[in-house]
């Protein structure tokens, strides 16, 4: 990972803080995971309910495709808040909401673009590079239940049970064979749907399983049985191919080559060439090379 900063002493300078966990999609969920296990690891006191520390969650939120941001700049910014730091985001054309931050914000950006807007619009808070939070996931992290979170085991809910089996049917529905290295892999291709897609339209041929789950994380049961679930279902492939940055990055923890593609402002190329420009099995792809690189993809069009 390159040009990037540790946001550990940050946190650590910090103290007590309460965690606003951001609200979102299936990616968000590996986000918020990947943040609660680093806190865990690290014994970094969290605090449950309302404190004048506020730690705001990694993610993609402060985009204009999503609606206001006034609800989040107002718990941001509020008069009892004394010093906040927002988790690596992206930003992208939120330019009032870059100029409420003050001298109160640390902002971790994970991808240049988004840094140096960024420091165009705002000279009184602070804002520094860092590896996405997903990337500090790991798979075989497994702490003790914390007695004050909704972590204690119990059985599944149904509707997780029933949101992992459309995973593995949507993974299902959008591989393909593909014969590579003299043997047969089997790919996946899982390209985005909605305002964030570059892709023409006659390359979405995929499912989009980050959409099958929208909320916020909570450490609940489910939603850490969601996470592993998805990279079981991922480690069955060989090649993963989306412009779903957080696919992408379940695809690398379950062991696949992964193709990047980009969205519409940047966000895949952004983080690929801030923290994964030396990752072995991460490369980026222009969606014009895509038929030529991969032509099986098309048979999902007849599937």
């Amino acid at each position: 990972m390159t040009g990037s900063c540790s946001i550990l002493p940050a946190l650590i300078e910090l103290g007590e803080f309460q965690y606003c966990a951001n609200e979102g999609n299936m990616g968000d969920l590996l986000i918020d995971i990947a943040t609660r296990q680093f806190f865990r690891r690290h014994h970094l006191p969290v605090r449950h309910g309302s404190h004048h520390h506020v730690v705001y969650g990694g993610g993609g939120r402060f985009v204009p495709f999503y609606g206001s941001l006034e609800v989040q700049a107002a718990k941001l910014t509020s008069a009892r808040v004394e010093r906040c730091i927002i988790l690596p985001h992206s930003f992208y054309q939120v330019d009032s909401f870059i100029h409420v931050l003050d001298e109160r914000h640390l902002v971790f950006c994970r991808e240049q673009r988004s840094l140096e807007y960024c420091c165009s619009l705002n000279e009184r808070a602070q804002f520094l590079p860092a590896d996405d939070m997903a990337l500090h996931f790991c798979p075989d992290y497994s702490p003790p239940p914390d007695p004050e979170e909704r972590g204690a085991p119990h059985c599944l809910k149904p509707w997780a049970v029933s949101l992992m089996g459309k995973i593995r049917k949507a993974v299902r529905e959008s591989s393909f064979p593909a014969f590579r290295k003299n043997y047969w892999q089997r790919g996946a291709f899982l390209p985005r749907r909605g305002k964030e897609s570059a892709l023409p339209a006659e390359l979405v041929l995929g499912q989009d399983i980050s959409d099958l789950w929208s909320g916020t994380g909570d450490s609940s049961p489910e939603q850490v049985f969601l996470i592993r679930g998805l990279l079981t279902v991922l480690s069955g492939l060989d090649i993963v191919i989306s412009d779903r940055l957080h696919i992408c990055i379940a695809g690398l923890f379950a062991g696949c080559r992964v193709y990047f593609l980009d969205n519409n402002y940047g966000k895949l190329s952004g983080v690929y060439r801030q923290s994964l420009l030396e990752h072995p099995r991460a490369r980026l792809l222009h969606h014009s090379e895509l038929p030529g690189l991969f032509p099986e993809i098309f048979s999902l069009v007849r599937k």
